[in-house]
């Protein structure tokens, strides 16, 4: 029997990553970040905030770079943020020019764009279980931890 992808994804994650250390490559940045997300010069964004509320979430970015674009302008940022865009140009996000190996086939996908959907790609309880205890070894403040998981406001 040929395992789905959503198993082999589990198998990946449960065989591989844990064992390898491979939390570290998400907690890891953000136990950096961390300590510094009040500085002036810091903004965190969260997949989940954006995913919520692009327009908003661009606009965030907007303010904390100083910048103020037309209305003609939004509109062409608004468009090339969106979901949509970015999966008809993929080309312009190939890995391949900063990479040894290609991370996606072309029209592949990591992930669907979708919040929640980590069920849809293998993960169980028990991995999730696994990966949180393995990320507060790495991310010791509750509230970065929280934040990690859910986005919204950085306390």
């Amino acid at each position: 029997m040929v395992p789905t992808p959503a198993r082999r994804r589990a198998g990946l994650i449960r065989e591989v990553a844990i064992p390898k250390e491979m939390p570290g490559m998400f907690f890891g940045p953000i136990a950096a970040w961390w300590p510094l997300r009040h500085e002036k010069n810091v903004l965190f964004m969260h997949f989940a905030d954006m995913k919520r509320d692009l327009a908003g979430a661009t606009r965030k970015v907007a303010d904390f770079l100083g910048v103020k674009p037309s209305a003609a302008e939004w509109a062409k940022i608004e468009e090339h943020v969106s979901f949509d865009w970015m999966k008809r140009y993929e080309s312009k996000f190939d890995t391949v020019a900063n990479t040894p190996v290609r991370v996606l086939e072309p029209g592949g996908m990591m992930r669907k764009g979708k919040i929640g959907a980590s069920r849809e790609d293998g993960m169980t309880d028990e991995i999730a279980q696994q990966v949180r205890a393995a990320g507060s070894k790495i991310l010791r403040d509750e509230a970065a931890l929280a934040w990690i998981y859910g986005g919204g406001a950085v306390v």
